[in-house]
């Protein structure tokens, strides 16, 4: 028998301070007692939001909700030609440029 999980809550509070101050937290997890990794992942995104200056959450799209990639060809800086015309070049270690075939 598959046992059924009840998904679990998770609450913190901030004092309004510099620096802002965690004073209450509690999740319903196994670990929920003490500083668990579901309120340390909420307080790091909640940081994360703060220093990049966004206002509200983005929402949370699923792959269904945006179109396929997967046939879509990744041509950044490649352009057709013939093969007679091409150049191959040694690559030159840690040079951000175009190198290996031209």
């Amino acid at each position: 028998m598959k046992k059924i999980e009840k998904p679990h809550s998770l609450r913190i509070v901030l004092r309004d301070s510099v620096p802002v101050v965690l004073t209450h937290h509690h999740c319903t997890c196994v670990a929920g007692t003490a500083l668990c990794n579901n309120t340390v992942a909420l307080l790091f995104q909640t940081a994360h939001y703060s220093q990049l200056s966004v206002p509200v959450v983005p929402p949370v799209h699923s792959c269904t909700e945006s179109g396929q990639r997967w046939h879509k060809l990744q041509t950044i800086g490649v352009k057709p030609g013939p093969v007679s015309k091409m150049v191959k070049t040694k690559p030159v270690p840690n040079r951000m440029t175009e190198h290996g075939v031209r």
